[in-house]
């Protein structure tokens, strides 16, 4: 399993209304667990992906950290799924857990 920073992805929900980091296992997950985000509103979601995109701007284009950052997040969101709870949205990410 992947691991990515939870203290981005904190930052990244920060201040956005009932939104918080989950353990998620849903429908075809067979009990295994991944990282979730759940969100009141799905729009909620583009917020913090949207903060996580300023955060790869705000790097410097040349540091290790900015090509790592960016390899992590294209991977990252490359596995997203959603699943609709009845009342708002969970935004989970198979394959990865938050740490």
């Amino acid at each position: 399993m992947k691991t990515f920073p939870r203290r981005l992805i904190k930052d990244a929900i920060d201040g956005i209304e009932e939104a918080s980091i989950r353990e998620y296992s849903g429908r075809g997950m067979y009990g295994k667990y991944c990282g979730g985000i759940g969100f009141e509103h799905m729009s909620d979601a583009f917020t913090a992906f949207g903060r996580l995109g300023v955060r790869v701007a705000e790097e410097d284009a040349d540091s290790d950290v900015f090509h790592d950052f960016t390899s992590e997040l294209d991977s990252l969101l490359r596995t997203v799924a959603t699943d609709s709870m009845g009342h708002g949205v969970i935004v989970y990410f198979p394959g990865y857990t938050f740490s």
